[in-house]
């Protein structure tokens, strides 16, 4: 059965932003509180410089970056 968003986005409908991921079990053993909150701030703000992002967490660039590829990876 097709979905109605899938029928929606097949005729050109603006279909949004959202994240899905692969498994429950994966999300909640991979995010992180500070994980939860790069995603929170990313969260309808559209695209967002890595370095931009690790200023506004207050937290290492490097640190940044390896939970960001963490969210990318489980991302469905």
């Amino acid at each position: 059965m097709v979905s109605e968003r899938f029928r929606d986005a097949f005729r050109g409908v603006e279909q949004g932003a959202f994240i899905s991921f692969v498994s429950v079990d994966l999300v909640l053993e991979s995010l992180t509180p500070p994980r939860w909150e790069i995603l929170e701030l990313l969260a309808g703000r559209g695209d967002q410089m890595v370095l931009d992002v690790a200023e506004i967490v207050g937290r290492a660039l490097d640190a940044v970056i390896e939970d960001m590829y963490v969210c990318w990876s489980i991302a469905g």
